[in-house]
């Protein structure tokens, strides 16, 4: 559900469905997976934070992973690109690209896609155009240091990268 009104979101602060544990937390949740081409219902462990801070640093780690490189906005020119190559490897559901598609247009999450036009007191550093550009460096500044301004996203599945940091480090403000 858009906004954290789920459940998962809500009461656990799992704002992307990751499932396993997390810091040995977890929640047992009912589910639809598409399991050999069919959809069913299953309980699943989802990964439980305490904060919503947690939970987009976990995402943020979660795809930085190997696995999902092939979706990073670096490697892609247009998020449906990038929605294709997640859906191959983040999700059961064989339409779930599609439905990104749909959320990304109804909500024109793409005018988040550039780099936001800052005030004369906000300029943007090389250090952070460079982490915009080159998500792998960013990554690795993440696991060795914190920023001290906040959170650095590098990657969020290739589609609006700039959005969900932009809205992240609004909500955190």
């Amino acid at each position: 559900m858009i906004g954290g009104r789920s459940e998962l979101a809500h009461e656990h602060h799992n704002l992307f469905g990751i499932k396993g544990t997390f810091r040995g937390m977890s929640a047992t949740l009912p589910t639809k997976e598409n399991i050999n081409g069919q959809e069913l219902q299953i309980n699943a462990a989802f990964r439980r934070y305490l904060t919503f801070k947690e939970s987009l640093n976990d995402y943020a780690q979660v795809l930085n992973q190997p696995l999902y490189f092939s979706a990073h906005k670096s490697k892609c020119h247009h998020y449906k690109e990038a929605t294709e190559a997640i859906g191959r490897v983040y999700a059961t559901d064989p339409m779930y690209h599609q439905k990104l598609n749909q959320l990304i247009e109804k909500y024109d999450l793409t005018k988040y896609d550039q780099l936001i036009k800052q005030s004369p007191k906000q300029k943007t550093s090389k250090t952070e155009l460079d982490e915009y550009e080159n998500p792998q460096r960013a990554s690795q500044k993440i696991r060795t240091k914190h920023h001290k301004k906040g959170i650095v996203f590098p990657i969020i599945g290739g589609i609006g990268s700039m959005s969900l940091l932009e809205l992240v480090k609004r909500l955190l403000k």
